[in-house]
């Protein structure tokens, strides 16, 4: 029992807080939500998601501190949406991995001097995945071979012939952490929201053991104890208490420790340093950060020294070749906090640090990776990562960093060069600098064909050197496949043999197999898929050639409407004091409306009163009775006639709908006697909806599930009755044309109804989860649905959907809140606003036609909280402040409108890239007699450019016209004629300086035309005082 008094080395580690000028302050960090933990570190760099949106990474060299310039800080733009997740390569300090809410994954270089400007040309982009990417993971072994998850599929990729080279579908829920086994990476493990723990063997493809995890909602996380069977987890227990736990993979469905830590509500992050078995327990949202000691016998799990200080964001150990050995650092951790990174030694306490103290710093992994990913895949190899000395003394540099500077495209090509000058590609074995073909178990012999790459493809004999200078071509790419081919089916050959001459038996290997016919298929298919991807990896061989480029997959989308700023108008024309509002209208509601002259919003009290404000009359709201129309009936829905701004229509719980006409001049007192009131049901009226384009369509649903369609001048009877609704609406929506209607139902079923032509659904499907409600509108001409809701968990949920067979194409988490997310298209821009009651951020999204389909754009976030927003028509935007959007934001107590503009330079010309022709909807294009006997129009359009501004292509255009012609033309025209000729130079032997200046004057004449860089952009000058 002598071993359970042994004292650990690192027992007394203590976290050493460093002054505060060693913190990297003021920094722009968001808040996130991601399976991620927002900060990942190499011996080189740190990057970090930057910015609220959190769709690119900062990155700063390790050693950085103080204060940084936010305007000047070097950024990844990586995606269009959230970065997930991120990691460095251990054998490339400046590769970085990132996965993204966008659906893609990217690779990028960073040089070895770090970023001097903006990134934005990934290295590698893989191809798009199904769902958000969760994790990424590299081998801790094979060099270039990335695991990553999406949703309930995990993949494990060949970086440099980027292709995936398995797949695992077989997860029941969202895939929540994926860890390697430290060492050889020969097992796979994964956390997922199914809540259980699997064990995968890739190369096997098999499920090598699975059991039941943390029975807890929220996210577990998953990391193998070492090179060894034991893993550990962390996570939530059924009664939300935090807990971890050691498991033997032997025997995994029994933990061999299980212990219970608190009932915080954090994310328990574990970062596990395997040469030491340290961990470190940092919890989202907490202020400590725990130590403890994993051992092999009880206790299993040694409590050591806690740091305390900011909240914590998230965090990441930095690599053991960045430790400062001198001064006993065993360990370092990156704190990001909510504007800075704090960085935290972990000492181990000794007398003195003159000295190298080996006994606590064993062998940690070296800097080149022990198999290439050809060797772990094919060859089944499971060699360990070659281990290198901490000692300052015995290095071979001072730093122990390491950059690949070869694309990923070349490392193949340029390792089978390497190989035939007699030299070791990157995938040998290294111990201390010196390498040796006797103690690598995993080297590989080069056959004489490898050497022969450019003699047998060309009659060059400088082809090699050349593949090597210039970026690779197709037919490069080509025999780069072939080689690997041969050289798989040589080694294999060779391996067998050798295994004959040793054992006497053999084993079968997948390659040997391969017939010279098969062999042709695969170099064809190689071929094919090659020309597929050569638009976005590969350069033209033909520079006149334009190849397409996917904007939002490879290099991210430029949006016109990416930096759209909200801001409140002067206080002049805000509604203040409004009191009394009521909270009580349903979900289907949006609280209040808006037209060109007057807004409406329900007030509490009996007789479901609506409040009615002039906007014309803006200012303090008076004490006392507002002029307000009284329905008598609860009001659950309400919404103007958008083709006459004096009337209004509500839906009341008692069934009736109630038409009313406001004076021109507005409401003086209350008022009780609708212009029009029918029954439209015998139960509550919960929807109303106009129609886009004829004049008197109102449709209607109710709680009894019947959705009616009425012409307000024969209310005798529905003219259509929509069937087919199993449960209560949601949502109800015109497409654009009026010709179709989109209901959204809590029976998780998306419906598309052609009223005129039959009262039963053309369309039926989708999967919509029913929560506490949803919302249904038309996007790109009716060609997409957006649907707002709510995920499983209680998430905010934005979704496309398309029309042709309601397949879910994204789907995009927000926020975890419990309101309704009330969409607003504006068609023009494609731009979607979202926003719910009770939040403080307006979301914006523009929606396209290519994948992913939502491209985040910058939020809008007044102070405090609203209760609404109410869109105007077009025709109210005042497009000499580029003004695309208007909108009233009602607050408890006050009405303030908001104005959505872009920021232009030139905003003394009418922006005609921004405002195309406006369809006019705020006048009827038909009547409600036309509508019902199915005639056709189409909506006119009008041009928003008013009469004394001129478009801004025609002043580009012009000055351009002006520049080319002006300076190129008739100023070098000018000079050519000035310049004397040849004899008159020869014959002027002596220049009087008395006459130098006349005499220049002569040769150089004066120009007065107007130069290139006098017409370009400046910065406005009201930009500054933002």
């Amino acid at each position: 029992m002598a071993w359970r008094f042994k004292a650990s080395k690192y027992k007394n580690a203590a976290p050493i807080v460093p002054k505060f000028e060693q913190h990297i302050r003021d920094l722009s960090i968001g808040s996130y939500r991601s399976h991620g933990n927002f900060i990942a570190a190499s011996a080189a760099f740190m990057a970090f998601n930057w910015d609220a949106h959190g769709s690119s990474l900062a990155v700063l060299p390790l050693e950085a501190k103080g204060r940084v310039n936010k305007t000047n800080i070097p950024v990844i733009h990586a995606h269009s949406d959230m970065v997930t997740d991120f990691k460095f390569s251990p054998f490339d300090d400046g590769l970085l991995a990132t996965g993204s809410q966008d659906l893609t994954i990217k690779l990028w270089r960073i040089p070895e001097s770090g970023l001097t400007s903006n990134l934005s040309n990934p290295e590698l982009t893989l191809p798009l995945q199904p769902k958000r990417v969760e994790t990424v993971e590299f081998h801790p072994a094979a060099d270039n071979v990335l695991c990553t998850s999406s949703g309930t599929s995990l993949t494990i990729w060949d970086l440099i012939e980027a292709k995936d080279l398995y797949s695992f579908c077989n997860h029941e829920d969202e895939v929540q952490s994926v860890a390697w086994r430290n060492g050889s990476g020969r097992l796979l493990a994964s956390q997922c929201k199914d809540k259980k723990l699997r064990i995968l063997d890739p190369r096997q493809g098999s499920v090598a053991a699975i059991c039941n995890s943390h029975e807890g909602l929220k996210d577990s996380k998953v990391v193998w104890i070492g090179d060894s069977d034991r893993l550990f987890t962390s996570g939530f227990s059924g009664d939300r208490l935090r807990e971890i736990t050691i498991r033997d993979m032997r025997n995994l469905e029994t933990p061999v420790k299980n212990m219970g830590l608190d009932m915080s509500s954090g994310i328990l992050v574990p970062l596990f340093d395997p040469d030491t078995n340290m961990c470190f327990l940092s919890g989202k949202g907490d202020r400590n950060i725990q130590f403890i000691e994993l051992t092999d016998r009880e206790p299993y799990i040694v409590e050591g020294l806690k740091y305390s200080g900011d909240q914590t964001k998230g965090a990441c150990l930095v690599p053991k070749r960045a430790m400062n050995v001198m001064q006993g650092e065993v360990n370092r951790i990156l704190q990001l906090c909510d504007s800075s990174i704090v960085p935290i030694m972990w000492q181990v306490p000794r007398k003195t640090y003159r000295d190298y103290h080996a006994d606590i710093y064993p062998e940690t992994n070296g800097l080149e990776a022990s198999m290439s990913s050809g060797n772990w895949w094919s060859q089944n190899c499971d060699t360990p990562p070659s281990k290198i000395d901490l000692n300052p003394k015995s290095r071979l540099k001072e730093n122990l960093v390491i950059f690949q500077e070869t694309p990923l495209g070349q490392r193949e090509l340029i390792k089978s060069v390497k190989s035939s000058n007699g030299k070791h590609s990157n995938g040998s074995s290294s111990v201390n600098g010196k390498k040796s073909k006797d103690d690598d178990p995993e080297f590989v012999p080069v056959s004489s064909s490898q050497a022969q790459i450019s003699e047998d493809s060309s009659n060059d004999s400088n082809e090699g050197l050349a593949v090597l200078r210039r970026q690779p071509s197709i037919r490069d790419r080509k025999k780069l496949f072939e080689e690997n081919i041969r050289k798989s089916l040589s080694d294999t050959k060779e391996t067998v043999e050798t295994d004959g001459t040793s054992t006497g038996s053999t084993t079968p290997s997948p390659t040997n197999s391969i017939s010279p016919s098969e062999m042709k298929t695969i170099d064809e298919n190689k071929e094919n898929k090659l020309r597929n991807q050569s638009s976005i990896e590969l350069r033209s061989k033909n520079p006149d050639q334009k190849v397409p480029r996917p904007m939002s997959k490879v290099f991210g989308r430029i949006s016109k409407f990416k930096h759209l700023k909200g801001e409140s108008l002067h206080k002049s024309k805000h509604f203040e004091n409004l009191k009394n509002l009521s909270k009580t209208v349903p979900a289907e509601c949006n609280m209040v409306h808006a037209n060109r002259k007057r807004i409406v919003l329900p007030i509490s009290g009996p007789g479901g009163k609506l409040a009615v404000f002039e906007i014309s009359k803006s200012g303090r709201i008076p004490d006392g009775v507002l002029p307000v129309l009284i329905n008598k009936s609860n009001v659950m829905d309400f919404m103007w006639d958008p083709f006459d701004d004096n009337h209004l229509v509500a839906a009341c719980d008692d069934g009736y709908l109630r038409h009313w006409k406001i004076p021109d001049s507005g409401l003086k007192q209350p008022i009780n006697e609708p212009d029009l009131c029918f029954q439209t049901h015998n139960d509550k009226v919960q929807i109303v909806k106009f129609h886009p384009l004829a004049k008197d369509i109102v449709l209607t649903a109710c709680f009894n599930r019947s959705v009616r369609v009425w012409d307000l001048n024969d209310m005798s009877e529905p003219k259509f009755e929509l069937k087919g609704h199993e449960d209560q609406l949601f949502s109800a929506e015109w497409s654009p044309c009026g010709k179709f209607v989109a209901t959204l139902c809590k029976d998780k079923k998306i419906r598309i109804y052609e009223p005129r032509q039959s009262l039963l659904p053309i369309i039926e499907g989708g999967e919509v989860t029913p929560k506490k409600g949803a919302r249904v509108v038309w996007v790109l001409n009716g060609q997409y649905l957006i649907i707002t809701g709510f995920s499983r968990q209680s998430e905010q949920q934005v979704s496309v959907y398309k029309v042709d067979d309601l397949a879910q194409v994204n789907s995009v988490i927000l926020a975890v809140s419990p309101s309704v997310l009330i969409p607003y298209y504006d068609e023009d821009s494609n731009t979607l606003f979202l926003t719910g009651r009770g939040e403080s951020t307006v979301t914006t999204f523009e929606v396209a036609h290519d994948a992913p389909h939502l491209f985040g754009l910058s939020p809008y976030r007044p102070s405090g909280l609203h209760q609404g927003f109410a869109f105007l028509p077009k025709i109210t935007c005042n497009v000499k402040e580029v003004e695309f959007a208007k909108a009233f934001r009602l607050t408890n107590n006050t009405i303030e409108p908001i104005s959505f503009s872009v920021p232009r330079v030139k905003t003394a010309y009418f922006q005609d890239d921004l405002f195309p022709p406006t369809r006019i909807l705020w006048e009827h294009t038909m009547s409600a007699d036309e509508w019902l006997r199915g005639v056709k129009k189409d909506t006119p359009r009008i041009s928003l450019k008013p009469d004394d501004m001129k478009c801004l292509s025609e002043a580009n255009q012009g000055s351009d016209t002006s520049v080319t012609n002006g300076v190129n033309g008739s100023a070098k025209h000018n000079i050519r004629n000035s310049l004397p000729k040849l004899e008159q130079i020869k014959e002027r032997s002596v220049i009087n300086p008395s006459d130098l200046s006349a005499t220049i004057a002569k040769i150089i004449p004066k120009m007065d035309d107007v130069l290139e860089q006098d017409l370009m952009e400046g910065v406005d000058p009201s930009e500054w005082d933002e």
